[in-house]
Order: structure tokens, then sequence, then C-alpha cells
């Protein structure tokens, strides 16, 4: 066989060579710029449905300072009005304040924070807002989930421009009339392989990089779902609220009238040792005010959440507790409740597993075609 062809019989054996290599790169960094999309899309997707329920917390918590607010300023200063003039009647301090660990001076917490509204809503912005002070800033789920959570993906390198067939006929041509094709062809293949090497790379990179987000999509969901019991609970919490205002008043007004009548009784105000000055029906009433009281103490003081942000089972507790008063002093103050309280939420409620297995499922598939 004439020398010229041999030299391109084996120029064009490492031009196949080559091209085989040039495409398996090819391949190997599409299914790279693939998965690593499929991880963006889903960081992206977290980060922006994270934001979404967050903003919305924060203007449910915001609306529920300003009722707290609205409801205290409007019970406890009427409350203490009538309460201030039988607080020292032995009969009420043995039957009435006694009778729970309520004490009188509670009130003055309750009045304090009535006094604080921009600061009872600037906490709950702030409570929020101390959590991802740079989110708005930075980008994926590591502005969310904490410094280092999620590591940086290189670029996905680009493959040369004009494409490989015509890069090899060009140089099939080039072995057949010059000189330098033993030295073109070999160096075409050796490029062929560093490109196929450097997609190995870009491949095990963007795996990496997916499965890192994978695994934090399950603490994002988790937070998403304590975000949206939260945000559930506060709803219930404001519907409670309001109900308590509702009976409340009621009671106060009740309970005015009755003090009145008592000091017109004694010509004045009631004496500190005066004996039997309630009935036991008028007792109740009593009773029954001091309850809503410490039931507004305790619900305005119950934590929907935590200082990391997370669901405070106590929530649950207390609101029920809460609304087991309501059920049972609603009729003292002539009230009939408009329904019963939702089942205060849970975490669990809203957890979603969406994604959390998204990047093993596309390697596995990666896996299967290399197979």
């Amino acid at each position: 066989m004439p020398f010229p062809f041999l030299i391109g019989a084996g120029v064009l054996l490492s031009g196949l060579a080559a091209i085989g290599g040039h495409m398996s790169a090819k391949e190997k960094n599409e299914k790279a710029q693939r998965l690593y999309n499929k991880a963006k899309s889903v960081s992206d997707d977290k980060v922006e449905t994270y934001n979404s329920v967050r903003a919305d917390l924060k203007a449910l918590l915001d609306e529920g300072a300003l009722n707290k607010a609205h409801v205290l300023n409007k019970t406890i200063p009427e409350f203490k009005k009538y309460f201030n003039k039988i607080k020292n009647v032995d009969e009420v301090k043995n039957s009435v304040i006694a009778c729970s660990d309520f004490k009188f001076e509670n009130l003055e917490s309750l009045s304090k924070y009535q006094e604080d509204v921009a600061l009872a809503v600037d906490k709950a912005n702030r409570s929020i807002d101390s959590q991802n002070e740079d989110s708005d800033a930075a980008s994926g789920l590591g502005a969310i989930l904490g410094p280092g959570a999620v590591a940086g993906y290189g670029a996905v390198t680009g493959l040369m421009a004009g494409g490989i067939g015509g890069a090899f006929s060009g140089a099939l041509a080039a072995s057949l009339t010059s000189p330098l094709a033993i030295v073109a062809a070999p160096l075409f293949l050796v490029s062929a392989f560093k490109a196929d090497s450097k997609a190995d790379e870009n491949l095990e990179e963007a795996k990496t990089y997916a499965l890192k987000i994978e695994s934090e999509c399950k603490g994002i969901n988790l937070k998403i779902a304590n975000l949206k019991a939260i945000g559930q609970n506060a709803k219930i919490y404001g519907t409670l609220l309001l109900d308590l205002e509702a009976v409340f008043v009621q009671l106060i007004r009740k309970m005015g009238a009755l003090i009145k009548s008592k000091e017109a009784q004694y010509h004045g105000s009631i004496p500190k040792n005066a004996r039997q000055v309630f009935t036991p029906q008028e007792g109740y009433l009593l009773k029954a005010n001091w309850a809503m009281c410490q039931a507004l103490d305790d619900l305005v003081h119950a934590p929907l959440y935590d200082k990391e942000l997370m669901l405070d089972p106590k929530i649950g507790r207390v609101m029920t507790e809460v609304n087991e008063k309501l059920s049972n002093f609603a009729p003292a103050a002539g009230c009939q409740r408009s329904g019963s309280m939702e089942t205060p939420a849970k975490a669990r409620d809203f957890r979603s597993h969406s994604d959390e297995d998204f990047a093993t499922e596309m390697i596995r598939d990666i896996d299967d075609d290399d197979d």
C-alpha cells in the first residue's frame, strides 16, 4: 500500500476516534447542563416559595399584633376600672383571685403590652427578617439555610464553535495534502481526550451540586411547612382573640353593672370585710371575668414560633385551653359562639416531599444511559 494512503488511513482512524471523543464529551456536557439546570430550577422555586410564604406570614403577624393591641386597649382598662373596686374585698380575694395562679399584678404586663403597639408590630417583623437578612441580596438555598449550605457549581464548559464534523473534514483534507497530517491528527485526538475528560469533571460537579440541592430540599420543605403552620395558627389565633373579646366585653359590662348596684347598696365603696356581698350567681360572674382575664393573658403571651422561626408546640395547647374557657363562660356573658375553633395546625400538616429525590432519579437515569 502506498505510504500516503497509510498516512491517510492513520489520520482517518485518529479522526474517527477524535469524533467519538468529542461526541462523548458533548453528550456528557449536555447531561451535566440538564442536571445543573434542574437543580438551579428547584433551588429557585424553593426560594421563591419560601419568600412568598414568609411575606404572607409577616402580614398576618403585623395584623395580629395590631389586633392584640386593639383588644387590650378595649378590655383591660375597662376591666381594671371595675375590678379595682373589689380586688381588696375579702370575699373576692378568697373566692375569685385565690382560685387561680393568675395575679392582679399580671394586668400590669398586659397594660404595658397594649401601650407598645409599634413595638409589637416591629417585633413581629424583626423576628422574621432576622432569619433571612441577606435573602434578598443572595440567591439560592444558601440564603435561607445558612452560610455554606449549598456548594457552588462551576460553569459547564461550552463546546467548540463550528461543530465537530466541520473540524474533522478540514483535518482529513489537510492530511491527504499536507505533510503536517502526521502532527495534526494526533493533536486532534488529544484534544478529544481532554474534552472528554473535562466533560467527566463537569458531569461529576453537576451531580455533586444537584445532590447537595436535593439534600437541602428536605430542610427548606420543613421550613416552609413550619411557616405555613405558623400562619394557619395565626389565623386561628386571630379568630379566637376576637371571640374572647366578644365574650369578655359582655362580661365586663355585666360586672360593671353589678358593682355599681353593690356600691349603691353600701352607699359607696364595698367594705373590705363585708360578708355575703355577692350571691353564688354573682360570684360566678366575677369568676368568669377573672377567667377571661387569665385567658387573655395566656393568649397574648403565647408564642406562635421560637427564635429559629419554627412552630412553637405550646401555642396549640394554649389555644385549646383558652377555647375551653370561652365555651364554659360564654353563657354567663349571654354570648352564643359562632362555631368551634379549628384544630391548631402542626408542621406535618403542611409537610411536602416535593423534589427531595429529583437528583437521585436524574443521576440514576444518566448512569443507566452510560451502561
